[in-house]
This record gives structure tokens, C-alpha cells and sequence, in this order.
């Protein structure tokens, strides 16, 4: 039992070496697998929840995932449509996941649909954008 564990975590941290060095991603939430499989942006945006409901609470934040690796991003300067994010944190491939306040986002869009713009600037001060479109249901 002992060593089918370690077999176990070893052949998942091999599994997720491989993806994320390979650009894969790569996550136990399957909310999150779903949105970096939709994304056509080259930055890998991808907003969640895809659909806003702006009557509903939806948790607090709109988080944004991205393929920008996050040792590389000035975190001061990460803004959705100009509000600037709540905190940002690295997922398990070490790429920009940023949160912003649901209800300053939801003020911001309209149905039925609505582009959202992540901006920033890395460390070395290169400009950064990509976008994501997302359902608005009043």
C-alpha cells in the first residue's frame, strides 16, 4: 500500500512536470481545465465564470487565468478593463491567475456578451494584453 502511494504521487508530479513545461495545462479543478481549453488568446486569458450573472452572487471574484508566467509579471500593474486585480497568486504551471472584485467587473459589462481585457506590465516593463469574451445574463 505504502509504495503504490509513492508510485502513485510520483507518476503525478512526472505527469505535471511534462504538461506544464510542454504548455499543457494542467489542473485538479476541471472548471479551470474547461476555460484554458476555450481560450483562442495567445496569453492563454481565460475568465471565470464564463458566464456573469449579474443578479447572482458568484463568489466574490472574476478570476482570470493566463499562460503568462507569473515570476515574470510586475503583479502592481495586472488590471481587467482598467480595475486593478484584488491579488494575483501562480497556478500549479507557475503562470498569472488574477482576481478582481465581481461586482466592480459586473459594473462594468452588459448582456449579451462583453470583452474583457487583461493589461499589465512584466518586470522588465514589456506591455502585456489579451482578452476573453464572456456571456453577460441580466
Amino acid at each position: 500500500m505504502f509504495n503504490s502511494r509513492i508510485l502513485l504521487v510520483s507518476l503525478l508530479a512526472m505527469i505535471l512536470f511534462t504538461a506544464c513545461s510542454s504548455g499543457t495545462a494542467v489542473t485538479t479543478d476541471v472548471d479551470r481545465d474547461s476555460l484554458n481549453q476555450r481560450t483562442e488568446d495567445s496569453l492563454g486569458v481565460a475568465v471565470s465564470p464564463h458566464t456573469l450573472l449579474l443578479s447572482r452572487n458568484q463568489g466574490g471574484s472574476v478570476v482570470v487565468h493566463t499562460y503568462i508566467p507569473y515570476s515574470t509579471v510586475d503583479t502592481t500593474t495586472v488590471t481587467l478593463n482598467d480595475v486593478l486585480n484584488k491579488s494575483t497568486k501562480a497556478d500549479d504551471c507557475g503562470n498569472l491567475v488574477a482576481y478582481f472584485d465581481e461586482w466592480t467587473i459586473k459594473d462594468l459589462v452588459s448582456a449579451p456578451e462583453f470583452t474583457l481585457y487583461l493589461r499589465g506590465y512584466t518586470k522588465d516593463g514589456t506591455f502585456f494584453e489579451g482578452s476573453d469574451t464572456v456571456r453577460v445574463v441580466e
